[in-house]
């Protein structure tokens, strides 16, 4: 992932939107209070100086998907392990709620589930809009951003079953034969050049003009864009793109070459997934 710190607006809305698709909790003023707010998307702040000579920087911070994780070796019991693709994943059957990968995970971006939510009394409108998909936490556990991985493995089911999106399917054939000359898996390959042929498009997307693209939609329907996360679908200033690192050919491959380009705490040794573009690098990276 590569999230670009001079296009954000900081508004917040991949915030919510984590919030929604993952069935995370709402946090309450005493949770405010104690420090025990849930986020697994959160916005961390950074100010220099006072008003009216002020710099402030908003960073969205997800989980940084560490090539070599601290929280997986913190973790005493395996709940916290990582898939063949690079994201490290929470198993909730396994963890045992000791906390010891909170405590390892360098970059703050793991809660607990202090309470039992769903014997709260909810608004029925907040129910409805639950994702029936995604089990929430439960009590007594860790949970933290797992960059969507269901909606990335239903893209995967479909070019499977061949129901992808009518723009992927077009191109399928042409994807296969590259994957036989390169020697690769065929659907590992598939999945990254069409999770790369959305984001693409969903860069190309204008909201405010959308009415005079008068070719945008051809062999494509809005409701393509839920295969990617829902932070990347849902930031109305596209600062945030997706996809796949280890292909050179990919967006988020050429950005992270960028001179723009850093990651948070470096010096950790963690070699986190996420990666930040900003010309403020050095007031950045100084904190």
């Amino acid at each position: 992932m590569v999230i670009d710190l001079d296009k954000c607006v900081a508004c917040g809305a991949c915030v919510v939107a984590c919030k929604q698709q993952n069935n995370v909790h709402p946090s309450f003023e005493e949770e405010y209070d104690s420090f025990r707010v849930a986020r697994w998307m959160d916005l961390l702040v950074i100010k220099e100086g006072e008003y009216p000579d002020v710099y402030i920087q908003v960073i969205p911070r997800p989980c940084m998907q560490c090539e070599i994780p601290l929280c997986v070796k913190y973790c005493p019991v395996g709940a916290t392990y990582k898939r063949n693709d690079g994201i490290t994943m929470q198993d909730y059957n396994r963890c045992i709620g000791c906390r010891a990968c909170m405590t390892g995970c360098p970059y703050d971006v793991r809660s607990f589930t202090w309470f039992d939510y769903s014997k709260l009394n909810l608004p029925s409108t907040l129910k409805l809009s639950q994702n029936p998909d995604i089990d929430p936490p439960p009590k007594g556990i860790v949970h933290k951003c797992i960059f969507c991985y269901p909606r990335l493995d239903k893209l995967k089911y479909y070019l499977e079953i061949g129901k992808a999106p009518k723009i992927i399917m077009s191109k399928v054939k042409n994807w296969e034969k590259e994957a036989e000359l390169k020697g690769v898996n065929k659907l590992d390959y598939i999945w990254s050049k069409a999770i790369n042929l959305l984001m693409s498009k969903l860069l190309e997307r204008d909201d405010d003009q959308i009415e005079i693209q008068e070719h945008f939609w051809d062999d494509f329907e809005l409701n393509d864009f839920q295969f990617l996360p829902a932070c990347v679908q849902t930031c109305p200033a596209r600062a945030i793109i997706f996809g796949d690192l280890s292909d050179p050919e990919s967006l988020v491959s050429k950005l992270s070459k960028d001179t723009r380009a850093f990651r948070l705490l470096e010096d950790k040794g963690t070699k986190p997934s996420v990666i930040y573009l900003t010309s403020e690098r050095r007031r950045i990276v100084r904190r």
